[in-house]
């Protein structure tokens, strides 16, 4: 049976037109309404919001932003999530057991049954704000190495700074190939051309999303946000 503040989110996701996945478990007495989005230069994840009773406090919770951190980067992926929390509002990141990262947020209870639905829309869209702002700090800090501190005031994102070192690595070898005939250009335009897409094939670079009407709502987000992306000329 689906609980009441699942009901009450559901029915206002449905009138938004807001894409979701409605689940109970019948051995916890759980019920919960999965909403999926693309991170911004990240994966598709799913907000996850938990009903436990007949009360509103919603447990809303994203698993797996970041997946079996080595045990050796999970000091400073602490460290991370401990800077972000410091700074972020509205969102908590947390590590596992499993070396895994995921956000929190709870409801307080006394949220009215008539607006419950509102601040449940509310949150999965702060968190896609926030999270399009910090994912590339929880790649920087999982994937480089060297003290915390020394990244805070970086101005550049992990992933535009790898673009553009590659894109010098570029240039460096068209100097270094001058004096031949564009080969070196020709090679790369194949390699461009050969080069798998980032998206790999019908989603499934996807992250474990449960339940198989969840995964298609996933790809045709990511396909949704693929061509909106062309549309603008990116």
């Amino acid at each position: 049976m689906l609980h009441k503040a699942t009901r009450l989110i559901c029915d206002n996701l449905e009138e938004k037109g807001i894409k979701f996945v409605a689940e109970e478990k019948a051995q916890n007495r759980t019920s919960s309404v999965l909403v999926p989005f693309a991170v911004k230069n990240g994966p598709v994840v799913y907000a996850k919001l938990i009903s436990r009773d007949e009360d509103n406090d919603v447990s809303f919770r994203i698993y797996g932003l970041l997946t079996g951190i080595p045990e050796e980067k999970r000091v400073r992926l602490m460290e991370t999530c401990n800077r972000l929390n410091f700074r972020i509002r509205y969102l908590k990141f947390t590590i596992d057991n499993d070396g895994d990262i995921n956000a929190e947020f709870d409801f307080p209870m006394n949220v009215p049954d008539d607006a419950l639905g509102d601040v449940a829309d509310e949150m999965v869209a702060r968190s896609k704000s926030i999270l399009d702002e910090v994912y590339g700090t929880l790649i920087r800090a999982l994937f480089t190495d060297g003290e915390p501190e020394e990244e805070d005031d970086e101005e550049e994102s992990f992933l535009r700074r790898m673009m553009r070192e590659a894109a010098e690595a570029a240039d460096g070898e068209d100097e270094d190939d001058e004096d031949g005939d564009g080969s070196a250009e020709d090679e790369e335009t194949e390699e461009a051309s050969a080069a798998p897409d980032d998206d790999g094939e019908d989603g499934e670079d996807l992250p474990a999303i449960p339940g198989e009407a969840l995964r298609r709502l996933s790809r045709q987000l990511r396909a949704e946000q693929d061509g909106d992306a062309a549309d603008a000329g990116l």
